[in-house]
C-alpha cells in the first residue's frame, strides 16, 4: 500500500488527528517535521530519474514510487540550531528551503496544497480582486503608506475602518524565532490619529468595518464545502474579529450556503489553485456574504468537536484519492 508523505513541523494537533485516522485505516505514512529537519533525515531527488528520489525520516524511508501523494501542513524551515552562529543559520535556513520546496514544486506526485498554489495563496489583496472576478462581495479596501489618502478613505467609511496584517511575521530576536502579529483591529479616534503620524513608515492595509450578523466559516476540501455560522457578535471580545475570543466560549452552527455563493467558491478556489482552504467571510444583517479571505492551512478541528461532523474524514479522503490538481498560469 503506497504512503502518504507529510510535510509539518514537531507541534500540530491539526497534524495528529490526522494521523491518528491514517493509523486507524492502516494506512502507512512518512511525517517530516521540517523544524527537526535536516538533522532528523534527509531528502535525495534526482532530476533524471525523479521516482527514485528519497525521503528519510527517522528511520522511515520511502522513495516517491512509494507515496500515494504529500501533504503540506504550515511547515517551518527557518529553525536554529547551536552549532552555527546567525549568519550560519541563515545560509542553513535558505539552502533549506530551496531544496525542500525545490523539491516539493517537483516531485511527479500530487502534493497538497501546491507550493505554487501556497504562494499564491499567501498574498491577500490579489484574493480580493480574485473574489471580485468571482462576484463575491469584499470590503472597501485600501492599501497605503500615505496618511493624507488613509485618513481621506477613513472619512469616506464615516471613520469606521480596521487595520489588519498582511502577512504572518516571524521575527529572530535575540537569536530566537518569534511570531509577532495582531488580530483584527477596529481603529478608535486615538488611532486614526497615531496612524496618520507613524502610516509613512510603512504600508497598511485598511478595510471598511463591516457589520455582522455572524462570521461564516468555509472548509473547503477537494470540491466539498462545510460552512459553519459563528456567532460572533454575541461575544464582546469577537465582534470584529472572532479569533479574540475562546473558540469554546462562541457558538456554532451548522450553515447551508446558497447555490450562488457555493458556484462562486468552486471557481475562486480552482483559479486559484488550492485543494484544500478555510475561507472568511461575514453574513452582514442584511444577508449578504462578505469575504475577507482564505487560508491554505487554516485550522478545522474545533468546528469537529462543536458541531459533531466528521471533516477529518474528508480530508483523509482527499489526501488517498485526490487528483493532481493543476495550478493555472493566471495573471491576478
Amino acid at each position: 500500500m503506497k504512503a502518504i508523505a507529510i510535510f509539518t513541523r514537531k507541534i500540530d494537533f491539526m497534524v495528529d488527528r490526522i494521523i491518528v485516522r491514517l493509523r486507524e485505516l492502516g494506512i502507512p505514512y512518512l511525517r517530516i517535521n521540517l523544524d527537526c529537519f535536516p538533522e532528523s533525515g534527509f531528502i535525495s531527488w534526482e532530476p533524471h530519474d525523479p521516482w527514485k528520489s528519497k525521503l528519510h525520516y527517522e528511520g522511515k524511508e520511502f522513495t516517491i514510487e512509494d507515496l500515494r501523494s504529500i501533504w503540506i501542513w504550515q511547515p517551518d524551515t527557518t529553525t536554529s540550531i547551536p552549532e552555527l552562529d546567525e549568519k550560519g543559520n541563515a545560509f542553513r535556513a535558505g539552502e533549506t528551503e530551496h531544496a525542500v520546496w525545490g523539491f516539493l514544486r517537483s516531485v511527479p506526485v500530487p502534493v497538497i496544497n501546491h507550493p505554487l498554489a501556497i504562494n499564491r495563496a499567501k498574498f491577500k489583496l490579489p484574493q480580493l480582486t480574485l473574489a471580485g472576478k468571482y462576484g463575491m462581495a469584499t470590503p472597501r479596501t485600501l492599501v497605503t503608506n500615505n496618511s493624507d489618502e488613509a485618513m481621506a478613505f477613513a472619512e469616506a467609511c464615516e471613520n469606521e475602518i480596521i487595520y489588519k496584517l498582511m502577512h504572518p511575521p516571524l521575527y529572530r530576536l535575540n537569536g530566537v524565532d518569534e511570531a509577532i502579529g495582531t488580530y483584527t483591529t477596529l481603529l478608535s479616534a486615538p488611532d486614526l490619529d497615531g496612524l496618520k503620524e507613524s502610516i509613512h513608515i510603512t504600508p497598511c492595509l485598511l478595510q471598511e468595518h463591516v457589520q455582522k450578523r455572524c462570521d461564516i466559516r468555509v472548509t473547503y476540501i477537494d470540491g466539498t464545502i462545510f460552512a459553519a455560522e459563528i456567532f460572533s457578535q454575541e461575544h464582546p471580545k469577537g465582534r470584529v474579529d472572532w479569533r479574540k475570543a475562546p473558540v469554546f466560549e462562541l457558538g456554532y452552527k451548522q450553515h447551508n450556503l446558497p447555490d450562488s455563493i457555493t458556484q462562486k467558491i468552486h471557481g475562486f478556489m480552482q483559479e486559484i489553485g488550492l485543494t484544500y482552504g478555510a475561507l472568511d467571510f461575514a453574513m452582514t444583517p442584511e444577508g449578504e456574504y462578505v469575504f475577507f479571505e482564505v487560508n491554505s492551512a487554516g485550522q478545522f478541528a474545533w468546528l469537529e468537536q462543536q458541531l459533531n461532523i466528521d471533516i477529518t474524514g474528508r480530508f483523509v479522503e482527499m489526501l488517498l484519492n485526490h487528483a493532481y490538481m493543476e495550478v493555472k498560469n493566471t495573471t491576478w
